[in-house]
């Protein structure tokens, strides 16, 4: 080939008219010779015209070599992408080389940081680079507690991933801050790490023996609380072990661990936080619930289970609304749960609400038929109880707001009892007969006529009767149903009277 006899000067020159770095690159490959003779002029010609991306890509996939020719012929070390210098682009992709050689050139400070204030130990702890961290550790100038924009520091950054051998590594060295808090969240390593539920990470942090192990973030979670809300059994193992963890530490929402558990139905982390025999059973949250009554509203049948069989829960504390588990039970239809509480012997069935509303009433209400079943069933339940805000009893509610078929199931169920008052009156002075006349229901208004025990005569806090207001709302068939039924009435009246006074 005709370009091998030519001289290094001539093909140098050859190469300094080249429009473009592909061609000069191109002659590089023909051979050896043209490789040696023009590759120092590629690397000066990439340096100068190309803005030293050799240089650049060498930093992020750890090309010793490229970098190190790129330096020699003086590339722009002062390159950078997405914020991030050459060092820490490096160190991003654990190239500990590259770090190296960077560094020994004394233009890059080895706590440089990126547009996120991290450094190069924290990239390396961030992405697990062990090599990395460990030649940065023994040049002994590295700032091991470095914060970044959000307060993260490299262990912080080794726990959160579960990077074992840097946790080891940050910790051997002696300089850690062990409970340094993030800026955003207030977690320490020992939380992140629980969070993220790595057992090796949290089990080092705890054998230091200088972690805070009842640290709170800023909503007031610990470390014991966040893996009992996690799940994260062995986590919850290791750290009841130590015997500083406040078992009954609340949380902003005054959530104990033993309420997180529950909450989320995690049986066997609430198994082991009643076993330790510490735990209060009965703590309840800022809207009064108790671990029973979150597990009762969560349907969590299992801890449900569990929780009555330590007998010490109080089945019926109410909440800030005078809601307890049952009702919390029936209002979302948990119908296991809910046979649970009714099976326990102090279970109070009739225990109201802050607006007087009966766990029967509220079953009646949602038109949950099998629960109904399940609370008539119960000896002590109160057909009659009236709520404070109308005055509605449970056979009110069965007559509202749908009047159909299937809600006359409902009111049978009442009936057989044998104790239901249908003459019992709201808030107005309305009983079942007035409200069915006023909607001119026919079917219910004969159904009520049917059992014989409503007073057709019943007077409201209007003074108005059941016929009265069929008439005053046009209801003529309903009227004319009730007018027959008051005529019958007074016949009946006045045969007794009739009776009585032949009797005399």
């Amino acid at each position: 080939m005709i370009l091998d006899h030519l001289p290094t000067e001539l093909l140098r020159l050859i190469a300094h008219f080249l429009d473009k770095e592909s061609y000069i690159n191109t002659l590089c490959r023909v051979n050896s010779r043209l490789y040696h003779a023009l590759n120092p002029f590629l690397y000066r010609y990439n340096c100068q015209r190309s803005n030293s991306s050799a240089l650049l890509w060498a930093a992020k996939v750890g090309s010793e070599a490229t970098a190190r020719l790129s330096i020699r012929e003086g590339a722009n070390l002062d390159l950078s992408e997405d914020g991030r210098t050459l060092l820490l682009l490096a160190a991003q992709g654990g190239h500990t080389a590259v770090v190296v050689l960077l560094l020994e050139t004394e233009n890059f400070f080895i706590d440089s940081k990126d547009t996120y204030g991290r450094t190069a130990l924290s990239q390396a702890a961030l992405y697990g680079h062990e090599r990395l961290v460990k030649w940065l550790l023994h040049t002994g100038k590295v700032n091991v507690n470095s914060k970044d924009d959000h307060g993260q520091t490299p262990l912080f950054y080794a726990a959160e991933g579960g990077h074992e051998a840097i946790v080891k590594l940050l910790i051997m060295d002696g300089s850690s801050n062990f409970d340094i808090k993030d800026r955003f969240y207030g977690q320490t390593p020992l939380s992140i790490a629980t969070a993220n539920g790595h057992k090796s990470t949290v089990k080092l942090l705890l054998e230091t023996g200088k972690v805070d192990v009842n640290s709170k973030c800023n909503n007031g979670s610990t470390p014991i609380s966040i893996a009992a809300t996690k799940g994260h059994e062995a986590l919850v193992k290791l750290l009841l072990q130590t015997e500083k963890v406040d078992v009954d530490i609340k949380d902003h929402d005054g959530r104990t661990p033993l309420s997180h558990a529950a909450n989320n139905g995690h049986e066997i982390v609430v198994r082991l936080l009643l076993e330790i025999g510490k735990v209060d059973a009965n703590s309840k949250d800022n809207d009064g619930r108790t671990p029973l009554c979150v597990a009762a509203i969560e349907g969590h049948k299992a801890v449900v289970k569990l929780l009555l069989e330590t007998g010490k829960v109080d089945i019926n504390a109410r909440d800030v609304i005078d809601r307890t588990p049952l009702f919390w039970a029936i209002c979302r239809k948990h119908e296991a749960i809910v046979k649970l509480l009714l099976g326990t012997k102090d279970v109070d069935v009739n225990l109201t609400d802050n607006e007087g509303v009966s766990p029967l009433s509220q079953a009646i209400n949602n038109r949950q038929k099998t629960l109904v079943k399940l609370l008539l069933a119960t000896e002590n339940v109160d057909v009659n109880s009236r709520d404070c805000i109308y005055g509605n009893t449970p056979f009110s509610y069965a007559l509202s707001p749908a009047l159909s078929q299937r809600d006359e199931e409902y009111m049978e169920l009442l009936l057989e009892t044998g104790n239901v008052d249908l003459n019992c009156k709201d808030n107005d002075g309305y009983t079942p007969l007035s409200h069915a006349a006023i909607l001119g229901n026919v079917e219910m208004v004969q159904f009520l006529l049917e059992t014989g025990q409503v007073d057709v005569n019943s007077v409201d806090n209007l003074g108005f009767t059941p016929m009265r207001w069929a008439a005053y709302q046009g209801h003529k068939e309903v009227k004319k149903l009730l007018a027959d039924a008051t005529f019958a009435s007074q016949r009946s009246s006045m045969a007794l009277h009739g009776d009585n006074q032949l009797t005399s």
